[in-house]
């Protein structure tokens, strides 16, 4: 009997997504932990610190998409983060009306130490697979992801309905 027959059971049904999410959940659990402590930096500060020093000078949408962060987070992440003299504003010498976002002297060390945590935790999470193995993962996951894309696009689904005005009492 193989493992997928294993985990589907009686009812030959496996909730895929509920063991991603729970996989997902277990990493985030963890980074919850590990960021602050080494760091002093939450979660999103850290991913945000770590996508300006990657690619920077950025500009804060753009940190947005590639985070897979929704933009209010890094909004608020980059108030601490300007707050805490880690990064800083720059006019873009293309645009000037344009602002990025640049590491500061006190954020490269924070950088840094956020990318050797990511690696860390990246041979942790990767702790067992082959090469071949782990490019079939991500080669599976490319699959996974575009598959839930794809159903984002046809789902139509109202997750509330509209509210009727009501009329001034009078």
């Amino acid at each position: 009997m193989s493992n997928v027959e294993n985990l589907l059971g009686d009812d030959e049904q496996f909730p895929v997504a509920q063991f991603l999410s729970n996989t997902s959940n277990l990493i985030l659990r963890s980074a919850l932990r590990t960021y602050p402590a080494i760091t002093g930096l939450k979660v999103v500060e850290a991913r945000t610190l770590h996508e300006i020093g990657q690619h920077g000078p950025v500009m804060a949408r753009d940190i947005a998409k590639s985070a897979s962060l929704h933009e209010t987070q890094v909004s608020l992440a980059v108030k601490k983060l300007v707050d805490k003299k880690l990064i800083r504003f720059i006019r873009d010498p293309a645009d000037q009306r344009r602002k990025l976002l640049t590491l500061t002297p006190a954020g490269r060390p924070k950088f840094k130490s956020i990318a050797a945590i990511l690696e860390q935790r990246r041979q942790q999470i990767l702790k067992g697979m082959s090469l071949k193995e782990q490019e079939q993962f991500f080669q599976l996951l490319n699959k996974i992801t575009d598959n839930a894309e794809a159903m984002l696009l046809v789902d139509s689904y109202e997750t509330a309905a509209p509210k009727k005005l009501r009329k001034a009492a009078g």
